[in-house]
């Protein structure tokens, strides 16, 4: 589930998934893309040590998590894998990030966490997105927003400018 194709500058492409409790990658091959090169490899476990990865209205429930919605970017030389969490139904739906220095991985907790979260104010939630360019090499990101008026699911679509620091 939720799958994201990710083509790198030297040509190669990957494809990330995950709907529950890991985001999991593999590289394609670039000739059929409907044949991976490699065997799928475990990249984000949940693992309950994040509080933003936690089930919950609150993130209360340490032992259950339910990652998704993987996207790579590639900035500079490092590969930053984007992932939703905790549930698109809770105001606090967010986005976390790992970094590595290559697109499968070995990857580490990025040390800002979450990327994308807001539990209180007119824009809620901020998860299930991803990182785009834009005009004149900007980078943005899109996101969902939970609604939850006519059913837990409803969402909508949210975008600002973002950016890369020294961290």
């Amino acid at each position: 589930g939720d799958v994201m194709i990710f083509s790198d500058d030297d040509g190669r492409a990957y494809l990330y998934f995950g709907l529950g409790s890991a985001i999991m990658g593999a590289e394609l091959d670039v000739a059929n893309p409907r044949q991976l090169t490699t065997f799928p490899k475990l990249l984000v476990p949940f693992t309950g040590e994040y509080w933003w990865e936690r089930f919950g209205a609150s993130n209360e429930d340490w032992s259950i998590g339910f990652i998704e919605g993987s996207w790579m970017v590639k900035h500079g030389q490092k590969y930053h894998l984007v992932y939703s969490c905790s549930g698109t139904e809770f105001y606090n739906y967010a986005m976390g990030c790992y970094i590595s220095d290559s697109p499968l991985g070995e990857f580490k907790l990025q040390p800002r966490n979450p990327v994308s979260h807001c539990r209180n104010g007119f824009i809620k939630g901020g998860g299930h997105g991803g990182f785009v360019k834009g005009p004149e090499d900007t980078l943005w990101i899109f996101y969902t927003i939970p609604v939850c008026v006519d059913n837990n699911m409803e969402r909508r679509i949210g975008m600002d400018p973002a950016g890369f620091d020294a961290e």
